[in-house]
């Protein structure tokens, strides 16, 4: 794989996707921390990565973005990035991977780091808004407590059996598929597919063994 393409926005390296790229995206996200820390971004999720949704208009369109901001690390784990990517590189070039090979995930936007010396100091992957989905986890959970004949929950691990089997023989590992991570598509009836989530451990562009498929397996859980 080449090298990233990296160019300097403000305080950060950064990778652009060039459906993306224009003017007025590049300067919001060289001050991405000040949009950040201000009225119009709302968090989704808080903790040791935050994960927080924000709108963007550049050249004549707005984006509804989503800024998952990783939090620091130790020396060991900055050095290792160093060698292997950030998370938020990780990110962007899985979700980079697997769109282009026809897998559901999110739409990759740009990529950011800020290293001081051999110091990841900040880092944020950024998407698009994935819209009209349904957490595969919460809608197993109450298909398992509401049906009668099983009949759904049988289509749901179908589907989701499906997406899991075309992201493996796409060459790509997710590397932590808990039910928190597959998001369902909505359609109209029912879903259409799946799209998947939190991808910074995900590995891709090689054929996959048997055991590497069932041990991507691992994490789903299924009620009983």
């Amino acid at each position: 794989m080449a090298p990233p393409n990296w160019t300097q926005l403000g305080d950060f390296r950064a990778l652009v996707s060039p459906a993306f790229d224009a003017p007025g995206l590049r300067k919001a996200l060289a001050n991405l921390p000040t949009l950040l820390a201000g009225p119009d971004a709302h968090v989704l999720q808080a903790g040791r990565h935050v994960t927080s949704r924000l709108s963007v208009t550049t050249g004549g369109r707005t984006l509804d973005l989503v800024v998952k901001r990783f939090g620091r690390q130790s020396a060991f784990k900055d050095f290792w990035d160093r060698l292997h990517g950030s998370k938020a590189l990780r990110t962007f070039l899985a979700a980079d991977y697997m769109r282009s090979h026809g897998i559901g995930t999110v739409e990759p936007v740009s990529c950011l780091e800020r290293w001081d010396g051999a110091r990841l100091r900040d880092s944020c992957f950024v998407s698009l808004y994935l819209a009209d989905t349904v957490c595969f986890k919460d809608r197993l959970a109450e298909v398992w407590r509401q049906s009668t004949d099983g009949s759904e929950f049988q289509s749901l691990l179908e589907l989701v059996a499906d997406g899991v089997r075309r992201l493996h023989d796409s060459g790509c590992t997710h590397g932590d598929l808990g039910n928190q991570n597959i998001e369902l598509v909505k359609a109209e009836g029912g879903f259409s597919g799946v799209a998947f989530l939190d991808l910074n451990r995900a590995r891709f562009g090689r054929r996959l063994s048997i055991g590497e498929r069932a041990d991507d397996l691992a994490r789903i859980h299924l009620p009983y």
